[in-house]
């Protein structure tokens, strides 16, 4: 049996907000990626979306912006190496137009994303890209 090959998935859907404006900016870009997700890989995507609840515990405290900090280290860690090992290539190119460094399988290249990119590629890892989710 051959391996599975990765997929072409177009990234017009992926949106970023920028002081309240939103922005495509990977229209007409795609992404290459190997889709579906192992064990360790759900579990680091859980304990990132488990994080809400620990940031509404932290409101109000001294230190509050220095673990939430703490708490999104260490849970991006975890999601872009994650991602490094499914994101094969791509043609995402910052916001001057000029293409951003290739994927090489670290976590490098992932981690100069934003926010929004990174919850992008995790759809796209889980085979649920925005455009293709049935809820819209």
């Amino acid at each position: 049996m051959a391996k599975p090959q990765p997929r072409r998935i177009p990234s017009d859907d992926c949106e970023v907000t920028i002081n309240g404006e939103v922005y495509t900016p990977h229209e007409g870009e795609y992404v290459e990626m190997l889709v579906g997700q192992t064990v360790s890989e759900i579990s680091a995507a859980r304990r990132f979306l488990e994080l809400q609840p620990k940031f509404a515990a932290l409101k109000g405290e001294d230190d509050e912006n220095q673990q939430v900090t703490a708490l999104l280290d260490d849970a991006f860690e975890g999601i872009c190496k994650s991602l490094a090992g499914r994101v094969v290539s791509w043609n995402w190119t910052d916001d001057a137009g000029r293409p951003l460094p290739p994927p090489d399988g670290t976590s490098g290249p992932i981690k100069n994303l934003r926010a929004e990119e990174v919850y992008y590629l995790i759809g796209c890892a889980k085979g649920e890209p925005p455009a293709e989710r049935k809820n819209g």
